[in-house]
């Protein structure tokens, strides 16, 4: 994991270099012209590092412009010259911040491709709180792989109030009659959207049962010889969590409320040490306080999906997003989520 214990690093380094600038800023003694062109040429690497949006200088460009125009009404010229200058400071940063993520985004479209086959990576998907769209990112995350030609299976194991079934649009429901030995894994496994499926009835019990669990950790053993990613809806909170093993790869998934946080933090306590904590997924995050979250949790987010009306409809028609054509920017934080684990799984095995 020194690839994520790495983060809090990198941004000490930031703050160093942003120290270290005001410093220098401070004593420097050249004309007020050079100043302005370094403070600019400074906003526009930090907007880089951060990946600040490129909008939000275009918006200053136009409100200093704005107010440009309104001084050279009340015949302030002076003033209004230097205004203007900063619109064109900050124009430029826009423009050129806008250059660099579309050549970003071409890189990194271009440079990722599958490289190698994986072996059984397990992925839990789980929070503390019910209703904050596990199930959701499960199948979606799924999808994605399966786009990317991965061998994934993404189970329901949420044993009280299963509803995989639902967001992948299938009817077939075999994990109960697994774990009663009435089938095999693979009878029970249903295809669809180019991904295998093991959805379930509601087991009586559920995790109570330490029968159950032992089952259940029985399965995820063998689903793994056949399978590149095994997904792993989990039921909120953290009496499932007993089935999760040392090398089992973990996202939490909490929505930007207090009482969402507080109980990702209790999971996020129970499984240290016992798993592969990767990080969080911020869902309906919609002005979402990323900085807080990683502070309060400790733990790096790796996607902020937005909370769009298509999602809803998408569940509504019992088809995950991630299958239609459209870009949507939750698709695209997924599908960024995606390409993360894969090279990080990669870059693990070496």
């Amino acid at each position: 994991m020194n690839y994520l214990d790495n983060i809090n690093r990198e941004q000490a380094v930031k703050a160093l270099l942003v120290v270290a600038f005001l410093v220098f800023l401070l004593k420097y003694r050249g004309s007020e012209e050079a100043r302005v062109a370094i403070v600019f040429a400074f906003y526009f690497l930090a907007a880089l590092i951060y990946r600040i949006d490129a909008r939000y200088p275009v918006l200053a460009a136009i409100a200093s412009l704005v107010l440009a125009a309104v001084l050279l009404a009340q015949r302030k010229e002076d003033l209004a010259n230097r205004v203007a200058i900063y619109a064109y400071y900050f124009l430029v940063v826009g423009v050129l911040l806008n250059l660099v993520e579309y050549l970003r985004e071409s890189r990194e479209e271009e440079e990722y491709t599958p490289t190698r086959e994986l072996k059984g990576k397990v992925l839990a998907v789980t929070s503390g709180k019910g209703g904050v769209g596990k199930t959701t990112l499960a199948s979606n995350l799924a999808v994605a792989l399966a786009k990317l030609n991965r061998r994934v299976l993404v189970v329901d194991l949420d044993l009280a109030m299963p509803n995989l079934d639902i967001a992948m649009g299938v009817n077939a429901k075999g994990l109960d009659k697994v774990l009663k030995e009435q089938r095999s894994v693979e009878e029970a496994v249903v295809r669809k959207h180019g991904c295998s499926i093991l959805a379930t009835l509601p087991i009586k019990n559920g995790y109570r049962s330490k029968e159950t669990v032992e089952k259940i950790k029985k399965v995820i053993e063998e689903v793994k010889q056949s399978y590149e990613v095994v997904v792993l809806d989990f039921p909120p909170g953290i009496e499932a969590l007993d089935v999760i093993g040392e090398d089992t790869y973990v996202l939490i998934i909490a929505n930007p409320e207090k009482l969402s946080i507080a109980d990702a933090y209790n999971v996020k306590r129970v499984l240290e040490g016992r798993a592969k904590l990767l990080g969080v997924v911020i869902n309906k995050a919609n002005g979402a306080d990323v900085e807080a979250f990683e502070e309060m949790l400790s733990l790096p987010v790796l996607a902020i999906l937005p909370e769009e009306s298509m999602v809803k409809e998408a569940l509504e028609s019992e088809t995950p997003l991630l299958t239609k054509d459209e870009e949507y920017e939750f698709s695209q934080e997924v599908k960024e989520l995606v390409k993360f684990l894969l090279k990080y799984w990669e870059r693990e095995e070496g």
